[in-house]
């Protein structure tokens, strides 16, 4: 599975404090321009199935923790 998603900020403490909980994702690449942040992720060919899946629910948690956001899911 592959996720994309978008966050908007409100503002510079809700992004750094949404940074410090991605940066714990692995193999989730994240690109900031002001208050956005896209993150990509797309698993590594040794993550196992359950924790492909577990990296999927925390991102799916983390972005719907902030107000403004969108996100996308493909198998």
């Amino acid at each position: 599975m592959q996720l994309t998603g978008i966050i908007n900020c409100k503002d510079e403490d809700e992004m750094s404090t949404t940074m410090r909980k991605l940066k714990g994702v692995m193999n989730a690449k994240i690109c900031t321009n002001d208050l956005t942040i896209v993150v990509d992720y797309e698993p590594s060919d040794t993550e196992t199935e359950f924790e492909e899946e577990e990296a999927i629910a925390r991102l799916t948690d983390i972005i719907e923790s902030v107000e403004f956001h969108g996100f996308s899911i493909t198998k």
